[in-house]
């Protein structure tokens, strides 16, 4: 599959995160704060 359904973006300092699945899905919450762990580590990095 060659798309992906995820979306993030910064503004005004405010990381948002989005993700769409079409079936409900328990491992969501842990997914999400995976997802924003590495954002934000990559964020830190290049921020210092």
């Amino acid at each position: 599959m060659g798309m992906k359904n995820d979306l993030s973006f910064m503004v005004d300092a405010v990381m948002s995160l989005y993700e769409h699945q079409s079936t409900w899905n328990p491992n969501m919450p842990l997914r999400g704060l995976i997802y924003f762990a590495k954002l934000y580590q990559i964020y830190v990095r290049e921020q210092g």
